[in-house]
């Protein structure tokens, strides 16, 4: 049976003892599945975003070409969706950082993260 690890003064490793994670083999166990959980959410994020850009773009320029639209039509489109960017920017601006010293703490989690997102993006 392994040895607990110490108890650091980290956020991060505080929680996960609370949860029973008191090992590096179960954290890098808990970091491995949201590891896997996060690659395969980018993986997938990046697919659409392509798909739909590529999609969109043709769709756009066939409509253009066959005048159904005008390149001022796009650009009142443009203009009008730049402001919504911004109040998307702030919104993401409320996250909460987590400091690179809380991962250093737990090096279980952090494999487990690692591996398990290069396992997730791979698979995704």
């Amino acid at each position: 049976m392994e040895e607990p690890v110490e108890k650091k003064t980290s956020s991060i490793v505080s929680k996960l003892s609370a949860l029973g994670a008191d090992t590096n083999t179960k954290r890098a166990a808990v970091g491995g599945v949201i590891g896997f959980v996060g690659g395969t959410a980018v993986r997938k994020t990046q697919d659409l975003v392509l798909t739909c850009g590529l999609l969109g773009g043709a769709a756009v320029a066939g409509a253009c070409y066959f005048g159904y639209i005008e390149e001022e039509d796009i650009a009142k489109v443009v203009t009008a969706l730049s402001g919504v960017s911004s109040r998307f920017g702030s919104f993401f601006s409320a996250v909460v950082d987590v400091k690179l010293s809380d991962f250093v703490a737990a090096p279980g989690l952090t494999t487990g993260v690692a591996l398990g997102f290069a396992l997730g993006y791979k698979m995704g």
